[in-house]
């Protein structure tokens, strides 16, 4: 199994390499809600609303979201491929993915809002319920600590 994922990796950074214009599918978005509506899960793609302060997110990307009421987290799962469009000092792909676990400060019939703090920003993620719009919204924060973070830097996405 291993092997395979290592050919996986090898074949993705070989077509990234190539010359011509490299186009990469995604998953549609799925939602799922538990029959008691204590977990919901989401999968897509984020897709920025406006030009991003830096490479938060790459265009080719996919995000599984896994909330839990008991629990009050959410949890996100992010793969991206970062090319040369996405960040420009880059001449060439970069594979990457990331884990975060979000705070839900709230759970309603209507809304799941969930909050991840990190050192230089904050991350939200908005469910609307029944499950129909997901955003995630970033600002840079200096309330930890990080005095070099603009909070006029901000960024969305809308799962699609």
């Amino acid at each position: 199994m291993a092997h395979r994922g290592s050919l996986l990796v090898f074949m993705v950074f070989a077509l990234a390499g190539c010359s011509r214009q490299l186009v990469i599918g995604s998953l549609p978005k799925q939602s799922e809600v538990s029959p008691g509506g204590d977990r919901v899960e989401v999968r897509g793609k984020w897709v920025a609303e406006s030009p991003l302060p830096g490479p938060l997110m790459p265009a080719s990307n996919a995000v599984s979201i896994e909330c839990s009421k008991p629990e009050m987290k959410c949890h996100e799962a992010v793969a991206m491929l970062f090319t040369s469009v996405d960040a420009v000092r880059s001449m060439r792909g970069t594979l990457a993915s990331d884990l975060g676990t979000y705070d839900v400060e709230e759970w309603s019939t209507t809304a799941i809002r969930a909050v991840k703090r990190a050192p230089a920003a904050d991350f939200t993620i908005v469910i609307s319920l029944p499950v129909g719009s997901v955003r995630r919204d970033y600002q840079e924060s200096r309330a930890r600590g990080n005095q070099t973070a603009d909070p006029n830097n901000k960024a969305t996405w809308e799962l699609q």
